[in-house]
């Protein structure tokens, strides 16, 4: 496997304190996956993490995603694949974790289609399992004839990059869809799945991007990005308890977690603009769109040594969250695949917050890849090992790699 030289990378173990890495070249702690023959190109930028199982795919609605168990190392080779075949999968670029269908664990909706062959025709949300199970949810009929059913079609024009988003937390998942303006949340079992209300303010764009927030302040947050708009919906009645709003495209990316007793939305234009929202702290309006005022705190992108400014650095291209010091609280993990690093373009970034004690970023940390178009960042996900959540950066750039972060195989001399 090709090495990655040059990252920053923060510590991930308890036996680390927060620190940065300064151009470590030797032994870096990076494990590169190569990319199997079934799936497409630019491997890496679609990820997935649950039950200790890492799904990975490449750009949207091509064939294919691959299952990796995320161990300490990870296999380097995939368990299993999914949506293989055009024919009867498109691929998603939110591939996402789901509690347990028929009492599996490691399960993941890849794609929309048919499914398997094993599985009846009828079209829908396509899954898979780490064992190699595979399984089906039902869609509105508007997603169905209207995205799925057309863009199943040899030749069809229908274009898959963003016509669904997917997020989960516990026992929830939901979907959206900008193509038909809708947005479902799935009952516990999966087997139904009921749309939620759209509010008249919210048409153009509302469901190109989804979050599932549990904790003290449960939400189902709906983008309508081209007005700037963030619904957010009761997850057990689906009514509109309100919106919040900033200049357009804010809400093209979303990312809900729980920390420290309180629920968090972070909220992302892709652009360089992203906003951690404390969501109990909110003065909604459930018949308007409000700002979130100091409910909300500015992230920023920050020039450094290696990183070279942040304009054109795509800072919020991707979120996620995980614990990765084993400390029991979060970090948010920013994407901007554009950073230049050491003067080397759009090698890409990875801005990981901590975020201790749950009072918002406290201390940023990166990592970064200073290999020409790389593009680190594109998409990243945490999948817990051991004790503690490891980072893991999709590298869309090379065609062919996945970065996961593994300061907890060997950190001693890692350690400042």
């Amino acid at each position: 496997m090709r090495r990655l030289a040059w990252l920053g990378l923060c510590a991930v173990t308890a036996s680390c304190s927060w620190s940065r890495y300064d151009a470590l070249t030797k032994d870096p702690p990076v494990v590169l996956l190569e990319r199997p023959a079934s799936v497409g190109a630019r491997f890496g930028a679609a990820l997935g993490a649950g039950d200790g199982v890492v799904i990975a795919g490449g750009q949207p609605a091509q064939a294919g995603m691959a299952l990796f168990v995320a161990g300490d190392p990870p296999a380097a080779t995939p368990v299993t694949s999914t949506c293989t075949d055009l024919s009867r999968c498109r691929s998603t670029a939110t591939p996402t974790h789901v509690p347990s269908p028929q009492g599996r664990s490691g399960c993941f909706v890849a794609g929309i289609g048919r499914g398997e062959a094993t599985l009846d025709d009828t079209a829908g949300l396509v899954g898979t399992c780490v064992d190699g199970g595979a399984f089906k949810l039902p869609v509105p009929d508007s997603f169905r004839a209207r995205v799925i059913e057309p863009g199943l079609m040899p030749f069809s024009i229908v274009g898959f990059d963003g016509v669904v988003a997917l997020a989960s937390a516990g026992n929830r998942l939901g979907a959206g869809s900008p193509e038909t303006h809708e947005a479902w949340l799935y009952a516990p079992d999966l087997a139904s799945f009921s749309v939620v209300p759209r509010p008249a303010y919210a048409v153009k764009s509302y469901g190109m991007a989804v979050a599932v927030v549990d904790g003290p302040t449960p939400t189902f947050a709906v983008a309508a990005p081209a007005g700037g708009l963030v619904v957010l919906h009761d997850p057990v009645s689906g009514a509109a308890r309100g919106c919040i709003r900033r200049a357009a495209p804010w809400g093209v990316v979303m990312q809900g977690f729980t920390d420290a007793g309180k629920s968090w939305l972070a909220v992302s234009d892709a652009a360089g603009r992203v906003d951690l929202v404390d969501l109990a702290a909110l003065a909604l309006d459930p018949a308007s769109c409000v700002e979130p005022g100091v409910a909300a705190r500015a992230l920023s992108c920050a020039a450094t040594e290696d990183l070279a400014g942040c304009d054109g650095a795509a800072f919020g291209f991707a979120l996620a969250h995980g614990d990765l010091d084993g400390d029991g609280d979060q970090e948010l993990l920013v994407g901007a695949p554009g950073a230049n690093v050491r003067e080397v373009p759009n090698g890409g970034a990875v801005f990981v917050f901590d975020l201790e004690g749950g009072d918002g970023p406290r201390e940023t940390l990166f990592l970064s890849d200073a290999q020409a178009e790389d593009q680190l960042g594109s998409a990243i996900t945490a999948a817990r090992v051991g004790g503690h959540d490891v980072a893991v950066a999709g590298v869309p750039g090379t065609r062919k790699a996945l970065a996961v972060f593994l300061c907890g195989m060997s950190p001693g001399a890692r350690c400042k």
